[in-house]
């Protein structure tokens, strides 16, 4: 058995076919590879087994890891011992829209989540003013925040797709103290609360449609 276990050791750690010569990352499209590569050394080598065995070593990576840093959901690790090639699968958080205030931007994902600073906001669809002037970007770590509870982004996300299937949006302004929306359109300002489902309310604006026609009308409150 001591024989047999030695045989394995040998293997693993010498023979050239466990070997990694080759390294490539897929998937980054925001982030610099050297930076990621070095947050997920440091997860990997976080225990004896995987920093004896070294980092070129196939046996000291995993499968996958999850919650690499804030802007990065999962990496998967593809191993090819073939070619002695390891592959890291890199999925970033998704960008949904931008939130800027105090002249800073920061890119979101479709649940809210904040994870990446952004220079300008002239790359994205959606851009989400504070509203909030009291609040300035130095009172909050805005990284790995969210710009509102769960429940209530579900509501914002709603009026948002329903929204820009209807109309152009111009401006959206978003009051986290007062928990309402502005978004501002051609001709038209749109009010809304954050608190509760807006789906009725959207519904009155489709029969406002139907029935009267929105040319006339430069101003629908909506938060109640």
């Amino acid at each position: 058995l001591i024989i047999l276990l030695e045989s394995v050791f040998y293997a693993v750690y010498y023979l050239p076919f466990f070997k990694i010569k080759h390294l490539e990352v897929k998937g980054l499209e925001n982030l610099p590879s050297s930076i990621i590569i070095n947050k997920i050394a440091t997860n990997v080598f976080n225990n004896y087994f995987a920093q004896f065995l070294g980092f070129d070593n196939f046996f000291s990576w995993p499968s996958f890891l999850a919650n690499i840093s804030i802007a990065i959901q999962r990496a998967d690790f593809e191993k090819n011992f073939f070619e002695n090639k390891l592959t890291i699968n890199i999925q970033e958080r998704k960008k949904y829209g931008l939130f800027c205030f105090s002249e800073r931007c920061f890119w979101f994902d479709d649940g809210g989540l904040i994870f990446l600073p952004s220079i300008s906001n002239k790359a994205a669809v959606i851009v989400i003013e504070k509203n909030d002037p009291e609040q300035t970007s130095d009172d909050i770590n805005l990284l790995g925040s969210r710009i509102l509870p769960l429940e209530n982004f579900s509501y914002l996300k709603k009026i948002l797709e329903i929204v820009k299937e209807n109309f152009v949006i111009k401006k959206i302004s978003l009051s986290e103290l007062f928990q309402e929306i502005n978004i501002e359109t051609d001709g038209l300002t749109l009010k809304f609360g954050t608190r509760f489902d807006p789906t009725a309310n959207l519904q009155a604006i489709e029969e406002i449609r139907k029935k009267e026609g929105l040319s006339k009308i430069s101003y629908i409150d909506l938060r109640i």
